[in-house]
């Protein structure tokens, strides 16, 4: 249960990674490895420092109503994840998912080490939640985040890789419910455990 619980989290919380990867693919924008090694390390710090706060209300709870509560926050995400991807209004991770010159400033069709603290940042706020539910139900902040981190740095370049051999953002959807659905198994694991 635990294993499959890691990985759902990480998943789920790295999706928006191969999501950017893949439309910046799409618009040839190039996510070199230095700027992407840096995204992946502001996600990572955003994740443990959220999941360090989900651990503190933890410590103030019994294991079941960690459990409990820690799966109504996430099933409480997933809800919101499907409205949005549904239902999308514009904010900051959109617009820079699909209008990669908001944060292509110098107009290089490279994203650069500055210009990618910008992405860093926006995943990071991104991941709050996630964090937060995670830590609240106890998974392991450090192992969870450094997971999270090499996942992020394997996403973007894997999605950026695809985003530029295929010529249709629709898949960048598909992913969106995908991650989601695992959010709402987790946060649903959470009531069973």
């Amino acid at each position: 249960m635990y294993l499959v619980k890691l990985i759902i989290i990480i998943f789920a919380s790295t999706a928006d990674s191969f999501i950017i990867g893949f439309n910046y693919g799409l618009k040839k924008i190039r996510i070199n490895n230095i700027s992407n090694l840096y995204i992946a390390l502001v996600t990572c710090i955003g994740t443990f420092l959220s999941m360090q706060f989900g651990r503190l209300i933890n410590s103030f709870l019994s294991t079941h109503q960690s459990d409990m509560i820690g799966g109504a926050v996430l099933i409480g995400l997933a809800v919101y994840m499907l409205k949005s991807t549904f239902f999308p209004q514009k904010g900051k991770i959109q617009d820079l998912t699909e209008n990669p010159a908001i944060v292509d400033t110098d107009h290089s069709s490279v994203i650069e080490l500055r210009e990618s603290l910008v992405i860093g940042i926006l995943l990071c706020i991104n991941n709050i939640g996630m964090g937060v539910g995670a830590g609240i139900t106890g998974m392991p902040s450090f192992l969870t985040s450094f997971l999270c981190a090499v996942a992020s740095f394997i996403f973007i370049r894997g999605g950026s890789v695809l985003g530029n051999l295929i010529h249709t953002g629709k898949i960048s959807k598909y992913l969106e419910v995908i991650s989601a659905l695992l959010v709402l198994c987790l946060g649903i694991l959470g009531f069973c455990s």
